[in-house]
């Protein structure tokens, strides 16, 4: 999870995927509605399907499925 208020996140997300292509560039921000998951016991995309937060997964889903993961 990428904050993206924070500078080392940033980095992170920017640099890491670059350096070690089995990491997804695909980030999942943090948000209270991450969070929210274990209070709904649902996954986002369940309680809040039009979030930024299930776009994400949603991304990153497709991602690893391009990947044939």
């Amino acid at each position: 999870m990428i904050d993206r208020r924070k500078r080392l996140h940033l980095e992170i997300a920017e640099r890491l995927p670059t350096e070690r292509p089995d990491v997804a560039r695909t980030v999942i921000p943090a948000l209270s509605l991450i969070e929210r998951m274990s209070v709904e016991r649902a996954p986002v995309t369940a309680f809040a399907p039009r979030s930024t937060a299930a776009r994400q997964y949603a991304a990153l889903w497709a991602e690893l499925a391009q990947r044939g993961l």
